[in-house]
């Protein structure tokens, strides 16, 4: 992935969908912003104690970077399911007045609307069909990698857009790795039991304790839907190793921010 600073705040892109230019897209830091700690700086999470004028702020600052509207920016309220709702912009959105969209996982056609996705160690993935023009978004952490959400967002593009998933593009965000990310018996249970393809995600690391690689378990479920594994771009950044530039809960505790992935479709 590109590292990108432009006008003090960071994020990450696909150099190869540059070329996309109908495409807007970018998985952004913490940097940049104007929150102050905990969630310094660029937050854009509306819950906990930091100011909604901020929240605000620092959402119109990510879409200025991209040269987008932010008040085109659509975020659901994220529950750690496997949900995927398709959406064209009537949605209630989580920095509006009503009570918003659930889910954890975005796709559209509509061009001018930008999927965001909220994380602090959880994998942000941004998916893309250039041939169909059509964009997707997902939140998984462990809850939702356990039920398979990467592999339903592509079938979700498959069944309503008629995508083949061999042309879908798919970008994994900065995400907690498995050097920092240690679970019991009961998480490595619901992978496992699922999945036994999943077991070299989960190292021993002690009596009940395993290093879980969520970025790895993605990569796995979008390859077993019919993704290349040539489409697929990962950051291989951590979130806890790097909390200077990325919120993350394993590392502040909460309180703490969230960063943005966006993706969408210019007019």
């Amino acid at each position: 992935m590109k590292e990108t600073n432009a006008k003090g705040v960071c994020y990450y892109s696909v150099p190869a969908w540059g070329t996309q230019s109908t495409v807007a897209h970018g998985l952004f830091t913490r940097t940049g912003g104007v929150s102050p700690p905990p969630y310094a700086s660029l937050n854009v999470g509306p819950k906990g104690g930091d100011t909604l004028a901020h929240v605000r702020e620092n959402l119109k600052r990510a879409a200025r970077v991209l040269s987008i509207p932010a008040e085109r920016i659509f975020c659901a309220a994220q529950v750690h399911g496997d949900r995927i709702h398709q959406v064209s912009g009537g949605e209630p959105s989580i920095f509006g007045p009503d009570a918003p969209l659930q889910g954890d996982g975005l796709v559209t056609v509509e061009k001018g609307l930008y999927l965001g996705i909220l994380t602090a160690d959880c994998v942000p993935l941004l998916l893309l069909d250039p041939r169909r023009s059509v964009v997707g978004a997902v939140h998984a952490g462990w809850r939702g990698t356990a039920k398979g959400i990467a592999g339903k967002a592509v079938l979700k593009m498959c069944d309503e857009f008629g995508c083949e998933s061999s042309d879908i593009l798919v970008a994994l965000g900065p995400a907690i790795g498995p050097c920092c990310y240690v679970v019991g018996d009961e998480v490595a249970r619901a992978f496992v039991e699922k999945d036994r393809e999943t077991r070299p995600f989960l190292q021993p690391e002690g009596s009940g304790r395993w290093k879980l690689n969520l970025e790895g378990i993605n990569r796995h479920q979008l390859i077993s839907a019919g993704i290349r594994d040539s489409n697929i771009t990962p950051s291989s950044l951590c979130t806890s190793c790097r909390k200077d530039l990325f919120f993350s809960v394993r590392a502040d505790g909460e309180p703490t921010g969230r960063q943005v992935a966006l993706i969408g479709l210019r007019p």
